[in-house]
């Protein structure tokens, strides 16, 4: 109950809390089913996607926010 209530507190939507309890049970939203480990795999790349992905290199967050280079007078 209390890792519940702090990844809530956090912003981690319920449906994407789970938890496993000592008897390898793993809980979603409170509702225990136990899983094999490869159907919770394909499970997790379901919920939670791959965070690699493709960006335009001119609009990256590294272009947009870096400083330009200092000028000197020389």
């Amino acid at each position: 109950d209390t890792d519940e209530i702090s990844y809530v507190k956090v912003g981690i939507p319920k449906g994407k809390i789970f938890i496993i309890n000592p008897k390898g049970e793993v809980a979603v939203n409170r509702r225990v089913d136990t899983k094999s480990y490869t159907s919770l795999h394909a499970l997790v790349h379901g919920m939670f996607p791959p965070t690699t992905c493709s960006e335009q290199e001119d609009f990256n967050s590294w272009n947009f926010w870096k400083l330009p280079p200092p000028v000197f007078d020389i």
